[in-house]
């Protein structure tokens, strides 16, 4: 049988790297890594397929690189929610969070959404485009920019869970009924 050893980078890449060299030390079969690095930082891991060490990563992935990873189609994904909240009749429908354009999950939700905006026939907003951190702080971030665009937002969609729990906190905080106003 197998064993499963669980190690938490918490997105700091240099954890990370620590993390990956103390399993590799208990000689570890291979490795299921979430990487915390953006499309230029796959350092750590041609130095895993140089020394062919097994690995696989989960949601970002490195373009232009043989490593075998596991995702979402997050383009789509982010696409059919822009679907869903244009068949419900939103039309300023604005993005929060998501952080740096050479991660790849950045990039590609943003693309959707984008994609998603001009499908339905929405011109996108460049104040709409909330690119803030992935965080539940990126969430209150963007309530606070939203409160100060004429006309607001009629609906959010967010980068990731946390990014919609900080969103959720701040408009609980300020007021603003969610789904009624936002």
């Amino acid at each position: 049988g197998y064993s499963v050893i669980l190690a938490d980078s918490n997105g700091d890449s240099q954890i990370e790297q620590a993390r990956i060299h103390d399993l590799l030390s208990w000689q570890v079969d291979g490795l299921i890594i979430a990487p915390s690095q953006s499309d230029g930082q796959a350092g750590l891991f041609w130095e895993l397929w140089r020394r062919e060490i097994p690995f696989v990563t989960l949601d970002r992935t490195f373009s232009e690189t043989p490593f075998c990873s596991v995702s979402t189609d997050d383009e789509t994904g982010m696409a059919m929610a822009v679907d869903l909240l244009a068949g419900a009749g939103h039309t300023r429908i604005a993005w929060a969070g998501g952080g740096s354009l050479t991660i790849s999950t950045t990039r590609l939700r943003q693309a959707g959404y984008a994609a998603g905006l001009i499908r339905n026939g929405i011109l996108p907003v460049p104040e709409y485009a909330l690119n803030l951190p992935a965080s539940e702080a990126g969430g209150w971030q963007a309530v606070e920019r939203i409160r100060a665009l004429n006309p607001r937002p009629d609906a959010v969609i967010c980068f990731s869970d946390n990014v919609a729990l900080g969103l959720l906190e701040a408009c609980i905080h300020y007021g603003i009924r969610v789904p009624e106003d936002l």
